[in-house]
């Protein structure tokens, strides 16, 4: 697949943008992160585009969407009930990821144990809020927006980890190119879930006095 073909495919990202940019000033502002993310997904998209080497700015966004997801996960009390631990999951992972782009000079390559480590936890991530969800909820959530977008994480982030992996042990080009093929078609599939999860986010309350 030609760069240009795959570029269009991307700006699927712009779907969740819109949403999210129509409904900003009415869903709740715990759900901010989601909306940021998907921004910073849209303008990854066109500097990558416009690039030589992509990998340095895919490389930033990479730091960027889980420190989002974090503060997301914090919001939400119960797979980072604490700041304690949302600053020391920041920290860590800034500290390995300054490790192998900095210290290592990665940071124009793909070749990092940053991305298996990030992805590989996002999932962890997705299955514990998921659970908790599950066990506690006790309305239909088939429509709940943290269902619907831990759900896409496992799906996405799963592949991704397993990815990574095969990129940096399938030394094989013809692999190589399959496996980013196909994840072309699973970031199209998260854009159209997360515009799902936007359009589900709860509307913000509101406080009458009486």
């Amino acid at each position: 697949m030609n760069k240009t073909l795959a570029f269009y495919i991307s700006l699927s990202i712009l779907l969740p943008v819109i949403t999210g940019i129509v409904r900003f000033g009415k869903i709740q502002q715990s759900y901010y992160p989601l909306i940021y993310l998907a921004v910073g997904g849209m303008i990854t998209e066109f500097i990558s585009y416009n690039s030589k080497n992509n990998a340095v700015v895919t490389n930033i966004y990479v730091l960027f969407e889980f420190i989002l997801y974090c503060w997301q996960f914090y919001n939400w009390k119960n797979t980072l009930r604490t700041r304690k631990w949302l600053y020391l999951l920041i920290t860590s992972f800034t500290l390995l990821w300054i490790t192998e782009c900095i210290v290592m000079n990665k940071i124009g390559t793909f070749d990092l144990y940053y991305r298996i480590a990030y992805s590989f936890t996002l999932v962890l991530f997705a299955v514990n809020q998921l659970n908790y969800l599950i066990i506690n909820e006790k309305h239909e959530i088939i429509f709940n927006s943290i269902f619907i977008l831990c759900s896409s994480m496992i799906i996405f982030y799963a592949y991704k980890c397993l990815m990574e992996i095969f990129y940096r042990y399938a030394h094989n080009s013809n692999i190589e190119h399959s496996i980013f093929s196909i994840q072309i078609y699973v970031n199209v599939l998260f854009n159209i879930l997360l515009t799902l999860v936007i359009l589900c986010i709860p509307k913000k309350r509101t406080i009458t006095l009486r």
